[in-house]
């Protein structure tokens, strides 16, 4: 990346930079297990047993669910810092960028105790109140993400998954976006037609078709935690319908035609893939 800022335009420079090195994206993920015999002691028919609940608030929301045959309810909490969560994949020259400060240290990942845990929470509904007066413990996650990146090819060099779009949790999107990119890359650079000589050509096709596909699922990862957040001014009988849409992407669309474009732009040579 460094290389890359050298020869682009020096207003240029430091919005390259400023794509290195994660960032926090202004999410914090609140995890823990939740004894399913604790929470029926308190509620018997209490709905996250069963069946998977999600309760939503402003700037903070949760969802639990049963897991090990009912033995425990897993819970994923999140909290949104909204002007950090706006910027977060916008290059910029702003430095620094606001680093996480956690409850008990600077680290990414930490210890909570119980009290701290349910802070962010405490003013949902009371049906949410009797899963959190449950909870014992848990662990405070700093979400951090990379900005979108101006390429993901360099010479004879690519990089692929996290390193290349690290994305929030909101869509389950992350790994899936690498196993995408694994697979295209291993189109490109093992067709016949792709010799040491045109190793750069390839992993260019592999930035040109994936970059902008990745890029697009990370920001639409995090629109739907800020929708979950209400951070955005969708009247709420909209808001169902417009999640929704914002995820349909995950079942309209297929890696089949990139490969397909791949394929083509490896054979023809004469095709311009800057």
């Amino acid at each position: 990346m460094r290389e890359l800022a050298e020869v682009v335009n020096p207003d240029e420079k430091q919005s390259v930079l400023s794509c290195m090195s994660p960032i926090w994206s202004g999410v914090a993920a609140y995890r823990t297990l939740i004894s399913s015999e604790k929470l029926r002691a308190r509620c018997p028919d209490h709905r996250v047993l069963r069946e998977f609940t999600q309760y939503m608030g402003k700037d903070a929301y949760f969802l639990a669910y049963p897991i090990s045959f009912g033995q425990y309810v897993n819970f994923a909490g999140f909290t949104l810092d909204r002007d950090l969560v706006d910027s977060a994949y916008k290059a910029n020259t702003e430095f620094p960028r606001p680093s996480f400060k956690g409850k008990t240290n600077d680290e990414w990942v930490s210890e909570l105790t119980a009290q701290q845990f349910v802070e962010p929470f405490k003013d949902l509904e009371e049906d949410a109140q009797h899963v959190l007066e449950c909870i014992d413990k848990g662990t405070l996650w700093a979400v951090h993400t990379v900005k979108t990146l101006p390429s993901t090819n360099f010479g004879r060099v690519a990089i692929m998954g996290d390193a290349a779009h690290a994305m929030a949790p909101f869509q389950g999107s992350g790994a899936g976006q690498s196993i995408e990119d694994a697979y295209l890359l291993m189109t490109v650079l093992g067709h016949k037609s792709t010799t040491l000589e045109t190793v750069p050509r390839a992993l260019a096709i592999y930035d040109k078709l994936r970059r902008p596909f990745s890029s697009e699922v990370a920001q639409r990862s995090m629109r739907t935690g800020q929708q979950c957040a209400f951070q955005e001014d969708i009247p709420l009988h909209e808001l169902g319908d417009t999640i929704t849409k914002n995820w349909e992407w995950a079942w309209l669309t297929e890696l089949d035609d990139a490969l397909e474009e791949a394929v083509r732009l490896v054979e023809d040579s004469s095709i311009d893939v800057s």
